[in-house]
């Protein structure tokens, strides 16, 4: 008997861990969808099946204690008469339903114990799912509380952020209103100034128109005077080491200068009175820093040759900046040494700034021949003459390209 009783113990153990774990996982799935109401009704149920199964476990050991007199001097396979077992109890109600030979002792026991088990598995149970029911309230609760408190924070953080906007809006605000009645007030001063300005202008307009009128009028009476050449022929350098032997010689430019191989000098005696004596003509061969080795290409008197200290000059070049030069005219190949485009092209070479049209910053105008057959040349060539522009025309004009534009 005691092994049956032991193995339907297990059995109710088993029975009431299933259900136990069923119930979690119910209580589980209750608690994600968050109806914390229903936990409550449910814990009140189970108070009231508790209170029921409470009863009962009363009732049945109530029983017990009843029979336990009849029990205890009976064997377990007697039967016993129900008359005897009456006698026992007092209502009549509360006798289980045995009878004829199954009312022995053993059977009664079972019984009884049947009934104990089940009413300790409802009240294990209930008061599991009652606990595990507070601790999920419980649970809850907290959760609640914490939402809260992080949407309370959440809340203070989003005010004290909009406070700060605000500030910044307002503050934008007055510097706009600012700035805007600081334009207006400038908008203001304007238009009140602009008549005053506008009469100055017109002003401005007609003294700069007098003034232009007055400048026409000097290089009209400039023009009508004798127009003087003004002296182009400039000194870079002077002659050093020369070797007449060997027909060569340094000069004193060297790269800084801009110099290119192949640039040609005119080398010259300054005598008394600013007279230059011509001596010859030399030719940049090799660079260096700050000296050259020219090549002597040319003498105009083999008694009176190139020496140390003449000064050379060249006046398409310039050490520190560029010519700048106009061509009037036609330049035939033949009677010059170059046609006209080669020429611009060689001036070009050198550094110079071969320009269309004559101007202020013009240093001169080289001549051909028909200065005045087109119609821009026919300009060139007056206003050249109204700006005093040196012009180098004629034989000299042909020289010059001989002698510094190379061959």
């Amino acid at each position: 008997m005691r092994k049956r009783i032991h193995s339907q113990g297990i059995s109710h153990v088993v029975v009431l861990l299933v259900v136990a774990f069923c119930f979690i996982g119910l209580l589980t799935a209750y608690l994600i969808t968050g109806m914390s109401k229903n936990v409550t009704e449910k814990i009140s149920y189970q108070n009231k099946i508790i209170e029921e199964l409470d009863n009962k476990i009363k009732d049945a050991n109530w029983y017990l204690l009843k029979v336990s007199p009849l029990i205890m001097p009976v064997d377990q396979n007697t039967v016993i008469a129900i008359d005897k077992v009456s006698k026992y109890l007092e209502d009549k109600n509360k006798i289980y339903p045995l009878s004829g030979k199954d009312l022995t002792i053993e059977n009664i026991l079972y019984k009884s114990m049947d009934k104990l088990f089940e009413s300790e598995c409802k009240t294990t149970r209930s008061s599991y799912e009652k606990t595990t029911s507070e601790k999920q309230e419980t649970a809850l609760k907290e959760f609640q509380k914490e939402i809260m408190n992080r949407r309370n924070d959440d809340l203070t953080e989003l005010k004290q952020y909009r406070e700060i906007i605000v500030n910044k809006k307002n503050s934008a605000d007055d510097k706009y209103r600012l700035q805007k009645d600081s334009l207006n007030n400038d908008k203001k001063t304007l238009e009140e100034r602009l008549p005053t300005l506008t009469q100055r202008f017109q002003k401005d307009i007609i003294r700069l128109e007098n003034e232009r009128d007055a400048v026409k009028y000097t290089l009209e009476d400039l023009a009508s005077k004798e127009t003087y050449n003004r002296d182009i022929i400039e000194v870079y350098g002077k002659i050093t080491n020369s070797d007449l032997k060997n027909r060569f010689a340094f000069i004193t430019l060297g790269d800084k200068d801009k110099l290119q191989v192949g640039l040609k000098f005119m080398a010259y005696h300054q005598q008394k009175g600013y007279v230059r004596k011509w001596k010859g003509q030399i030719e940049v061969k090799r660079i260096y820093d700050v000296y050259s080795l020219c090549s002597i290409t040319k003498l105009e008197d083999n008694d009176n040759p190139i020496t140390d200290g003449d000064y050379i000059t060249n006046i398409f070049y310039h050490p520190q900046r560029s010519h700048f030069v106009v061509l009037i005219g036609k330049f035939p190949r033949g009677p010059f040494k170059y046609g006209r485009e080669e020429i611009e092209q060689r001036l070009i070479n050198i550094g110079t700034v071969v320009e269309k049209n004559i101007s202020l910053k013009t240093d001169f105008a080289l001549v051909g021949d028909d200065p005045e057959e087109t119609d821009l040349d026919r300009k060139n060539f007056e206003l050249s003459k109204k700006l005093n522009i040196p012009r180098i025309e004629g034989a000299e004009a042909k020289k010059s390209l001989e002698y510094y534009l190379g061959d």
